[in-house]
C-alpha cells in the first residue's frame, strides 16, 4: 500500500495548527506540544472523562515515514523536512478521519484515543499493553 500525503504542500506548522483546532472543536480543554531538536514530535491533549482530566498523546513518527519514503523509493526521502511534513499530514487526515466517526455519535472521544491515553507513569495505554501483555487474552 503506497503512502498516503506524498504530495503534502502545507508547511508542518499548518498540519499541527489544524490538528489542535481540531481537537479543541471536539473538545479537548488543553494542549500541549512536544519537541525534539526544534522539531514538534508530539501533542498532548486533555479531556474531561467524567470529572477527571485524562491526557493523551498523539506522536508523529517522522523518523518512520521518512524510513518508508525510503523504502517506497520517493526521491525526496532524504528531505527531512520533507518527511516531517508528509508525517503531520498523515496525522492530521487520521485525526479529521477520527473526529468524523466522533460525530456519528456511535463513540465518545475518550474511546477513538483510548490507546493514547498516559498513565501515571508516562506511558501510553499502548505502550504498557504492548510491553506486558496487560489485560489481554484470546477472547475465550
Amino acid at each position: 500500500m503506497a503512502l498516503k500525503n506524498t504530495y503534502a504542500k502545507l508547511p508542518a506548522g499548518r498540519y499541527i495548527q489544524d490538528i489542535q483546532e481540531m481537537l479543541i472543536k471536539a473538545g479537548a480543554i488543553g494542549i500541549q506540544q512536544g519537541f525534539e531538536d526544534g522539531r514538534v514530535i508530539s501533542l498532548m491533549f486533555m479531556l474531561d472523562l467524567n470529572g477527571q482530566k485524562i491526557t493523551f498523546k498523539m506522536p508523529v513518527g517522522w523518523r518512520k515515514v521518512q524510513q518508508v519514503l525510503k523504502n517506497e523509493g520517493i526521491g525526496r526521502w532524504q528531505d527531512d523536512d520533507y518527511a516531517y511534513r508528509v508525517s503531520w499530514a498523515i496525522l492530521c487526515d487520521w485525526i479529521d478521519a477520527q473526529l468524523a466517526i466522533l460525530a456519528s455519535e456511535t463513540v465518545t472521544m475518550p474511546q477513538l484515543f483510548l490507546p493514547y491515553a498516559v498513565a501515571k507513569d508516562g506511558q501510553t495505554l499502548f505502550e504498557k499493553v504492548s510491553s506486558n501483555g496487560l489485560l489481554l487474552g484470546d477472547g475465550k
